[in-house]
């Protein structure tokens, strides 16, 4: 048997008078040790009380954040990279908290899949990413990512499809977005979901790929119709030789399977020249659009992007 321990130190009478106190302060300490990889110790400090009174306010209005109605889609266009039309829209979460402002999904998400929520916040998004695409034109598309968590309960395609049937939108418009760590579980689950999807009619995307977690064979096994390239790979192509070769290399890989490619966070006009040169088919990123909220799509989606030089 092999014995790990993870301890958290609370010392009298700086860290509390009372049992009680000294247990709580010494259970916030384990829970930092156990964020840190277990197998180490930490002494309490009264920033771990802090942090742990933030985490319940933050807890406490998430719950509060669906039934307010305090969430809102934010689009970014996808474009091509050859003719800078337009191909579709990505969905974006975000969280208008009443007292911090605009949220991004890293700030909450976490949390959300802690204390249950991130399936019903999922769920949302989908459902109005569907009932907003229909007000769009014909040929523009919808991506929206979803929750490992939605993969795991091997309920997704029958929400996708629910989704769908409610707005009353083709599934050739869905795109669904699956991120790397989803296919290190249970192939065969994986697989039948992504089937069902297809049979929908709906295309499926691998998020971020070139994180490390995926390998390449896990793309010509699974019924991919488009690759985001990670943004963190598109950076290092700047300092790193080997990392251009791998994006070269996906590209080539990508139309000769007849996958498209889509080069994620193009920030600069170089990064998109380098997308452009290395075989990509699609770009997304805040220097060829930004995200925008619903209403002022209309703007978005007449704006013409001049990808040889920058947007216009």
């Amino acid at each position: 048997m092999n014995v790990g321990a993870s301890i958290g130190i609370a010392v009298a009478p700086r860290d509390g008078l009372t049992r009680g106190d000294l247990l709580k302060s010494a259970d916030l300490a384990l829970y930092y040790s156990k964020a840190a990889g277990r197998g180490v110790f930490h002494f309490f400090e009264p920033a771990m009380a802090d942090k742990a009174r933030q985490r319940q306010i933050l807890e406490f209005d998430l719950r509060k954040a669906l039934v307010l109605r305090q969430f809102e889609l934010r689009y970014q266009a996808k474009i091509n990279a050859e003719d800078g039309s337009i191909l579709g829209l990505i969905a974006l979460l975000r969280w208008h908290h009443p007292e911090r402002g605009l949220l991004l999904p890293v700030e909450f998400m976490p949390l959300a899949e802690e204390i249950g929520l991130a399936i019903s916040i999922s769920e949302w998004v989908l459902k109005r990413a569907c009932r907003d695409a229909t007000t769009w034109s014909q040929s523009i598309t919808v991506a929206v990512g979803v929750s490992p968590l939605q993969f795991a309960s091997e309920k997704l395609a029958s929400s996708v499809e629910r989704a769908l049937h409610s707005a009353e939108l083709p599934g050739s418009r869905l795109e669904i977005g699956v991120t790397e760590e989803i296919l290190l579980r249970n192939n065969s689950s994986v697989l039948k979901t992504l089937t069902a999807l297809k049979e929908l009619g709906v295309k499926v995307v691998m998020d971020s790929f070139g994180t490390g977690l995926a390998s390449l064979s896990q793309v010509v096994n699974f019924p991919f119709d488009q690759i985001n390239i990670d943004h963190s790979l598109l950076q290092a192509t700047q300092r790193d030789a080997k990392s251009r070769a791998i994006l070269r290399a996906i590209a080539v890989l990508g139309e000769s399977l007849g996958i498209v490619t889509l080069a994620e966070g193009v920030e600069t006009s170089e990064q998109l020249t380098r997308v452009r040169s290395d075989g990509g088919s699609s770009v997304q990123g805040f220097y060829c659009s930004k995200a925008v909220p619903a209403g002022e799509l209309a703007a978005l989606l007449g704006a013409s992007f001049n990808v040889s030089h920058r947007t216009t």
